[in-house]
């Protein structure tokens, strides 16, 4: 593979006729989800977000429909109300529901737009940076004068694999249904990119890199390492608005643990409570069902899901909720370990330069693989695991994980289509993809029991 991989890098007219085919691929794909975003997208929860407004509580009807809706014809645009969101998050779409629907759902359409060119750019600002130069800094300031190429995609690679997710399956169903992923997802690359952009600002004194064009951030910039800074409002406002989507969000908010932001996810949960609380007192009902009737609605779509744990292997609610508590708990603590460890490196007088960022790539990857398995999704989720490219341009990755990851996207992006996503197909692309999992997972934690050692 590196053999044909270095041809591809060194022939410039073989990048661009694969840029061309990969483009007209993402073209045809992005068309095709806009036009069923219009014409069929269901899963927006406009009709959700309206019965709110109107002081009709959408939980109850969801679970016991009561007839009282019929007369706002909602059944025109959305077949059956599924208020599976949280009453707090319904509220961020409120601006929606001053739209009739059909209007909000070319709203919604052209949000989700600016949402995937956003995540687009965010990616390539924080987890998916171009390869640069990095300077050693020692504990005192004094930057070294050898410096060292840290790895990261580069503006080919990063392309083809932008390209290669809006070619996929997920980015297609994703857009096409209404789903809140890209929203979510969104918000989360936000937060991340404004605290890293606040560590850089404060480290700018000591920190000397040099950068290659407009990349941003350097694959080997400081800020890359754990280190709690000033509390930042807009970052823990962003991780706030990006629980839209807490199926996916919550286990990646463990990356900011490891980033020591503990005041940042506190914050987050803030607007949470205060709007649950207002949501109880204006649909007449208990705080407490404010947390429980979403969730009743969630349990009745468990087996609705793609590759996650229960739709292949069926479980009570209870050993769900069981195995995802334990999984969040081992991930939070290697998310301290790793912030711990990273703090102790950025102290020490000869930083390991070739690991900066490592922590960082191998962290946003696992949590990002176990998100999607751990919890009901559906398989438009899965776009978001090309974040995984981040760990698999380390250096310390080897090449094992990289020819599976190669098959993982292959499954997930494409094959799952072709065979409409039958029970065999989900099983052979499921063990592919949990396999990933786990031998990233079990490479990781080698690792960091090594630096533990030594």
């Amino acid at each position: 593979m590196a053999g044909f991989l270095g041809r591809i890098r060194a022939d410039l007219r073989l990048q661009k006729v694969i840029l061309i085919v990969m483009g007209i691929l993402a073209a045809v794909s992005l068309v095709q989800g806009c036009k069923n975003a219009v014409l069929v997208s269901q899963d927006f929860q406009w009709d959700a977000a309206k019965a709110l407004t109107l002081h009709i509580n959408p939980y109850d009807e969801s679970l016991s429909p009561s007839g009282i809706l019929d007369s706002y014809d909602f059944e025109k645009y959305y077949l059956q109300m599924e208020a599976n969101q949280f009453p707090s998050l319904l509220w961020l779409l409120f601006p929606y529901t001053l739209l009739p629907p059909l209007a909000a759902r070319y709203a919604w359409l052209i949000s989700n737009l600016l949402f995937t060119a956003g995540i687009v750019y965010l990616l390539r600002k924080t987890f998916l940076r171009g390869p640069v130069r990095a300077f050693p800094v020692s504990s005192g300031g004094m930057a070294g004068s050898s410096a060292k190429i840290i790895s990261g995609p580069d503006s080919f690679t990063f392309a083809f694999f932008m390209l290669l997710m809006i070619a996929g399956t997920p980015y297609r169903n994703q857009l096409g249904v209404g789903q809140h992923t890209l929203f979510a997802f969104f918000f989360f690359l936000l937060a991340v990119y404004l605290t890293r952009r606040q560590e850089e600002a404060e480290m700018s004194g000591v920190s000397q890199l040099a950068r290659d064009g407009a990349d941003g951030f350097g694959a080997g910039d400081s800020s890359e390492d754990a280190g709690s800074g000033p509390f930042s409002l807009g970052a823990a406002l962003a991780l706030s608005v990006c629980y839209f989507k807490y199926t996916l969000t919550v286990p990646l908010a463990i990356y900011f643990i490891y980033k020591r932001r503990f005041k940042e996810i506190f914050v987050s949960v803030i607007p949470h409570i205060v709007l649950t609380a207002f949501s109880a007192w204006w649909l007449d009902d208990s705080f407490l069902n404010m947390i429980i009737k979403p969730l009743k609605v969630s349990a009745r779509l468990l087996g609705e899901g793609g590759l996650d744990f229960h739709s292949l292997f069926p479980m009570s609610g209870h050993g769900l909720d069981g195995m995802f508590v334990v999984i969040c708990l081992y991930l939070a603590d290697f998310a301290r370990r790793l912030g711990k460890r990273s703090q102790g490196d950025r102290k020490s007088d000869t930083p390991s330069i070739t690991k900066q960022g490592f922590a960082s790539a191998l962290l946003i990857s696992e949590l990002t693989l176990w998100s999607l398995i751990i919890t009901y999704h559906r398989t438009y989720d899965f776009f978001v695991i090309v974040v995984v490219l981040a760990f698999m341009c380390r250096p310390e990755c080897p090449d094992y994980l990289k020819y599976l990851y190669a098959a993982v996207l292959i499954g997930v992006f494409f094959v799952l289509r072709i065979f409409s996503e039958n029970l065999p197909s989900k099983l052979v692309v499921g063990a592919v993809y949990y396999i990933f999992t786990f031998l990233l997972t079990s490479q990781g934690l080698l690792t960091l029991l090594r630096q533990e050692e030594s």
